[in-house]
Formats: structure tokens, C-alpha cells, sequence
């Protein structure tokens, strides 16, 4: 079935465990900041299978999820394109199958999904306690990064003529 709109947004996580609900968060954000013309939005707790049901009949995906490095900065933003994906802590993971996985099946089946495929991570610190609120370092820098990934998204598209 072919999506009327051209652009998904795709937050991985958990709401309730700290930094892992930061896409969460933006993408419930974003909706306020994009027309809902153009976009779909998706909240998912792990990547699996699924992914490729939901990814069908886009032109652009953005996928947003937390990462653990322990070598950057909470809040640092890292941007990727298809291909050039990092394991996140949402989308690769040991009960479930990978992004690249579920990209690479997709295409070995040749099934209809985009090459416009980019992963946004955002340097977490706080994965493993409850709560709906981030640690410290991220609640500080929140709105910088939604504007962040807002301007990155706005950027790529523009140049593809997608959207004003």
C-alpha cells in the first residue's frame, strides 16, 4: 500500500527509561514543527521485521534513536546515511534484528524501500534507571537538539525539493 506522505519520522525507545525516550520526545515535538501534509510520524520500542511493513512507499526516512558511546558528549548529535549506519541502542539488539539487517532483507527481497534512509543518534548517559525525565545533561540541551535535528531534516529535504 503506498503512503500518501512522501516523509517519515521514526523515534526508537522507551518513554520510561531516561535518555532512551529522547526520540520519543522529539518526534512527538516534531509534529508541532512539520506539516502533517508531507510527514508521517512512528514511535517503536526496538527495530524488528516489522520495520520493513512500516517503511514501504517513502521516499525519505528519518529515524531518530539514543546511543551509548561513552566517548562523546550527552547531546552530541551524530548524523548517518543509509549505509553508513552505527549500532544504536534501539535498533540493534539482541532480542530483536538490526537496522542494517532489516534494510539489507528488504532489498535482498526486493522489496520497495528508499535509499533515503538517515539515522540521527543522540549521545544518552542515563539508559538503565525509570523515569520520564532526562538526565540532566540532556534536559539541559533538549531544545538546542530539537532544533538541531529539526534544521538537519528541513535541510535534507529542501535540497531534494520536498518541501518549503
Amino acid at each position: 500500500m503506498k503512503n500518501k506522505k512522501n516523509i517519515l519520522i521514526a523515534g526508537f525507545g522507551s518513554e520510561i527509561l531516561m535518555d532512551d525516550g529522547i526520540a520519543c520526545r522529539l518526534v512527538n515535538k516534531l509534529k508541532c514543527r512539520f506539516d502533517n501534509k508531507t510527514f508521517d510520524y512512528l514511535i517503536e520500542p526496538v527495530g524488528s521485521l516489522e520495520l520493513i511493513e512500516k517503511f514501504k512507499g517513502y521516499q525519505y526516512i528519518f529515524i531518530i534513536d539514543s546511543i551509548k558511546t561513552n566517548y562523546n558528549v550527552p547531546g552530541n548529535l551524530t548524523f548517518y546515511k543509509s549505509g553508513q549506519f552505527t549500532e544504536t541502542i534501539n535498533l540493534t539488539n539482541k532480542h530483536d534484528i538490526a537496522l542494517h539487517t532489516v534494510i539489507s532483507t528488504a532489498r535482498a527481497l526486493n522489496l520497495p524501500i528508499t535509499e533515503n534512509i538517515y539515522l540521527i543518534t543522540i549521545e544518552g548517559k542515563e539508559f538503565l534507571r525509570f523515569g520520564e525525565n532526562f538526565s540532566e545533561d540532556i534536559e539541559n540541551k533538549f531544545d538546542v537538539i530539537l532544533n538541531e535535528v529539526a534544521n538537519y531534516i528541513r535541510k535534507k529535504i529542501k535540497k531534494h525539493h520536498i518541501y518549503n
